[in-house]
């Protein structure tokens, strides 16, 4: 299953145009597993980053409950938030719109083949084109635009 085991490996993906990807054998992927997808924050080099306020660089694919667990978290900090006053009301909900906005991507079903869809919006918020540089982080595959974008986060860690 999906992230049952710990993900290892680098490759390049094909984006076919209906923006299906073939997920890796290192994932452990069997069909009907639930994933959630969303977008990963910050971390490249400035010069490689896509012109947006919210500074998403890549996606981000997990398990679906880890993907609904994160969304819980940062709805619960939020709420605190507003409950320590915080954040007033309209702020609360903005921040709420901002969250979803700027983080859920949508929860697929892999496919017999192994496949799963990136929605279009995604993929053109990122510039993504007929590839992806994808790289197993522990539980995640995590898909960059570019193997350039994923080494600069390298560079950014050392």
């Amino acid at each position: 299953m999906f992230g049952d085991k710990a993900i290892n490996g680098e490759t390049k993906l094909v984006v076919r145009p209906t923006g299906q990807i073939v997920l890796p054998a290192f994932t452990y992927a069997e069909a009907n597993d639930k994933v959630g997808l969303m977008f990963g924050l910050g971390r490249v080099d400035p010069q490689l980053t896509i012109k947006d306020n919210l500074q998403r660089t890549r996606i981000v694919i997990m398990q679906l409950q880890e993907f609904e667990e994160k969304i819980a978290l940062l709805y619960n900090h939020i709420k605190t938030l507003k409950e320590m006053g915080k954040l007033d009301y309209t702020q609360y909900h903005n921040w709420q719109r901002v969250v979803s906005a700027m983080l859920a991507i949508s929860n697929e079903t892999v496919s017999s083949l192994k496949r799963i869809k990136i929605p279009q919006f995604a993929l053109d918020k990122l510039k993504i084109g007929d590839s992806v540089y994808a790289v197993g982080e522990e539980r995640r595959l995590i898909l960059y635009p570019n193997k350039e974008q994923y080494l600069s986060t390298k560079r950014n860690i050392d």
